[in-house]
């Protein structure tokens, strides 16, 4: 994910974000890791073990565009 924001002199800044979408597979059987990184916020509903959902990609999606 590219963002463009501007300095405090009104200069434009180019910030990157890299994305990985390792966890990917098929809906309703794909899961997330038993052991998860807990110092991410993650979307509602995300813990070890459970299934990945496409709200949960939403969701994390929503939060990284805030950043």
């Amino acid at each position: 994910m590219v963002k463009k924001s501007q300095d405090r002199h009104g200069n434009d800044e180019w910030h990157g974000q890299l994305v990985d979408f390792d966890w990917s597979g098929a809906i309703g059987k794909a899961r997330y890791p038993v052991i998860l990184n807990e110092t991410i916020r993650w979307a509602h509903g995300v813990e070890g073990g459970v299934v990945i959902v496409p709200q949960h990609d939403l969701e994390m999606s929503q939060k990284a565009s805030g950043w």
